[in-house]
């Protein structure tokens, strides 16, 4: 929690901590919320812990834990991608035609699988150079432009998307929450300068 608060104070963001407990469980919950000019970015960080210690008296690792973030944008042109860290499968399905969508920067080909509707868009949003420098940190593992939520219990109002990524981790270290944080000011202001988003909170 200290790190989340150090990096709040840091961005000027506000921060809620929530800390349940039952028998059979304890759920850990941080949300921060940080303004980016026109837009708010929200992290959800969670952890689902037995109950109990291990034998030699230390913390049990989390049941479930997972940080997420999300911002809503306006975004007429429906223009929508997908980016995740390339795994031993996704050689195997490139073999068989996955689609994956080549940037002209190595090192980010090499290490993310990429998919578009546009690729001629997402092109040019790898051309802006703070775009590449967000990619090129270590912890980045996802990002998404979609219409909704994965397991969203209520839809976007209309003409409203999401920048959505995941880490199926709690992230607990600075550097990682402030990457992240970069990744999205760096893409919401690539998107904005190319014009395929709308500067306004959506």
């Amino acid at each position: 929690m200290r790190t989340w608060q150090d990096v709040a104070r840091t961005l000027g963001a506000e921060l809620d901590y929530a800390d349940e407990r039952s028998p059979e469980r304890r759920q850990e919950r941080i949300d921060m919320r940080v303004r980016h000019r026109h837009w708010t970015v929200e992290f959800a960080c969670k952890a689902n812990h037995a109950p109990k210690t291990s034998r030699n008296g230390a913390p049990k690792a989390p049941l479930e834990a997972y940080t997420r973030l999300r911002c809503a944008i306006r975004n007429p042109g429906q223009f929508r991608f997908s980016l995740y860290e390339e795994r031993l499968t996704d050689r195997l399905y490139k073999i068989i035609g996955l689609q994956d969508i080549l940037v002209g920067d190595g090192p980010i080909d090499k290490r993310f699988i990429i998919q578009a509707n546009d690729a001629d868009k997402i092109r040019a949003l790898f051309g802006l150079a703070n775009v590449r420098a967000a990619f090129a940190s270590p912890h980045i593992q996802h990002l998404r432009l979609i219409d909704d939520e994965p397991s969203a219990e209520a839809p976007l109002p209309p003409g409203t998307d999401l920048l959505y990524g995941r880490s199926d981790h709690r992230m607990d270290r600075p550097e990682e929450i402030l990457a992240y944080f970069q990744l999205f000011s760096a893409t919401l202001d690539g998107l904005l300068e190319l014009g395929f988003i709308q500067g306004q909170q959506a």
